[in-house]
């Protein structure tokens, strides 16, 4: 499978809500707020996989960043232990034995996976040998990678860069290994619907992100919360449960104690975690923060 695929902090369905994201204007503002206190934070809106037009980032963001103490991130991509990784994923991702993806589908749905991995050059043997949501994960970055996207150009692996480079201290709200083992911890069906899901995306083709990408390029939070909800049908509540809602909360009761630490913190997160009753906003405006959209 494509090794980008492993940065995926959210997961492939994720990933197609906020893959689009082209050159930034001055102007335009992306997703960002302040937390504000003594020091001030920022929570941003992050995009996992992009093009090079997208740089430079908009100075408030990168001012941000310079006055941090710590940058957080969901999982720090940059600075993992890779074979560890691989060697997890392996044993998470892949069936062994006789079993295989095409003998754990039922109907058609091998036929549409199949469909979806021809279509975009995937080895169909290969992808046998994956599980549902491993599956899910490498159509989807091959599908971005053949529309110009690459995970090198994520803000979060942006960010991350910086700060090794920097020696600015870098946290974790998760890691790679809890998010391989949340996503391969998830019930089967839900992994089977998040495949169906994905390849029926594949199979029309350029996933439709322009109305997402105009609603992030101008900040419009409602808006973006509004596409994201559209994107998860009622076979995907379980999947949004998971990856949305219960990852939100952990995420919530961490950056809290971060910043109950007295550091500035420059807190990065997938965009599709901010927004909406159950993101990161509401729910830190719950525990008593004021934050303001930069």
């Amino acid at each position: 499978m494509p090794r980008s695929s492993l940065f995926i902090p959210a997961t492939a369905f994720v990933l197609l809500l906020l893959a689009a994201w082209q050159s930034l204007a001055a102007t335009e503002r992306g997703i960002a707020y302040r937390i504000e206190g003594a020091p001030a934070s920022y929570l941003v809106g992050s995009v996992h996989v992009g093009r090079a037009g997208m740089y430079p980032l908009p100075e408030a963001m990168r001012e941000a960043y310079r006055e941090s103490d710590a940058l957080v991130v969901e999982a720090d991509i940059v600075g993992a232990d890779m074979m560890r990784i691989g060697t997890v994923l392996a044993e998470r991702g892949m069936y062994g034995g006789r079993e295989s993806l095409e003998s754990a589908l039922a109907g058609d749905a091998w036929q549409d996976v199949a469909a979806a991995a021809e279509r975009y050059g995937v080895p169909i043997e290969m992808l046998k040998r994956q599980k549902p949501w491993l599956a899910a994960q490498t159509l989807t970055v091959v599908a971005m990678n053949a529309q110009g996207y690459s995970e090198q150009w994520g803000v979060d692996r942006h960010f991350l860069e910086l700060a090794h480079q920097d020696g600015k201290r870098v946290v974790e709200l998760e890691g790679l290994q809890a998010q391989l083992d949340m996503l391969a911890g998830m019930p089967a069906r839900d992994q089977e619907a998040l495949l169906a899901h994905t390849a029926e995306q594949m199979a029309k083709g350029e996933i439709p992100v322009a109305e997402l990408l105009a609603a992030w390029r101008s900040g419009e939070a409602e808006v973006l919360q509004d596409q994201v909800q559209a994107q998860f049908p009622t076979a995907l509540e379980g999947v949004y449960e998971a990856l949305i809602v219960e990852r939100n909360r952990a995420m919530a009761e961490r950056i809290d104690e971060l910043l109950g630490a007295g550091e500035a913190v420059f807190v990065v997160v997938g965009s599709a975690h901010l927004t909406g009753g159950d993101g990161l906003v509401a729910l830190l405006r719950a525990r008593g923060y004021a934050l303001e959209q930069l």
